[in-house]
């Protein structure tokens, strides 16, 4: 069906730029852009600091609940629920509220449920938090994710998300690193 498939590119007006210069150009707006600077380092810190939760996600579940693999999936499988509910509610969050509220409330919302996650040990309280940690999630990320988009002028606007993408991912992994570290000093009893 796919080979079957014809489909006509439609032109794209401008001149078409080479690999290297079209990255180039991408991060040089990137950095002259306030706007693009203050979404990417939004990104950055809520990251590397959500890539706690992942990194000790298991040792929580073990250690703190007394859970196994069952559990773990328990508790994602809530993360993801909410994940589901934060996509239905956040629509209506931005169209009542600005973009920077949506993001803060987001981010409190996840600072309180991982604070109880990690300091009330019932599982009932983790669920709960899980819940409300992917309802944030999708809050945090699809409220940044929209800001870089309207944003961003359309000659840039792919660079632009590609570029909150990478500070994203490499936010996740440093922050996972970090969060691992920190508790493999520190006893997380």
């Amino acid at each position: 069906a796919i080979r079957r498939l014809r489909v006509d590119a439609p032109v794209l007006p401008g001149v078409p730029e080479r690999l290297l210069p079209g990255i180039a150009s991408g991060l040089r707006y990137v950095r002259h852009a306030p706007l693009m600077r203050a979404f990417l380092i939004r990104n950055l810190s809520f990251s590397v600091c959500a890539g706690a939760l992942w990194a000790l996600l298991p040792v929580i579940a073990r250690d703190l609940l007394g859970m196994g693999a069952g559990g773990f999936g328990l508790l994602s499988a809530s993360f993801g629920a909410g994940a589901i509910a934060g996509a239905l509610t956040i629509p209506r969050h931005i169209q009542r509220r600005s973009l920077t509220a949506v993001v803060l409330g987001a981010t409190l919302l996840w600072a309180a449920a991982v604070t109880a996650i990690a300091f009330l040990h019932f599982t009932i309280v983790a669920i709960a938090g899980m819940f409300a940690c992917g309802a944030a999630w999708v809050g945090v990320f699809a409220s940044l994710s929209s800001g870089v988009q309207s944003a961003a002028p359309a000659w840039v606007r792919a660079r632009a998300v590609a570029a909150g993408l990478v500070v994203n991912q490499g936010s996740f992994a440093a922050g996972a690193a970090l969060w691992g570290a920190i508790a493999y000093l520190v006893d997380i009893q």
